[in-house]
């Protein structure tokens, strides 16, 4: 995982971390990959007032709506 300035990407090692923890087993390296992919071009600056918690719910909630989005379902379409 790696930042675009080069910082240390320690927040983002503890929401993988967060992962491993919370998210099965079977499901788990999926969701840790989509992780580091959602995150591997942001700056420093844009992680200095977030924390891993919320990190990992914003990760949770875009797993979880590309999941259970079934084409043409009108609930998530406005």
């Amino acid at each position: 995982m790696s930042l675009v300035d080069g910082q240390s990407p320690v927040l983002l090692e503890k929401v993988v971390e967060l992962i491993q923890k919370k998210v099965a087993s079977s499901q788990a390296p999926l969701v840790q990959d989509f992780a580091k992919r959602l995150y591997r071009n942001i700056s420093s600056d844009d992680l200095s007032h977030r924390n891993d918690s919320d990190m990992y719910g914003a990760v949770l909630g875009l797993w979880h709506s590309f999941n259970e989005y079934k084409p043409g379902d009108k609930a998530l379409i406005k």
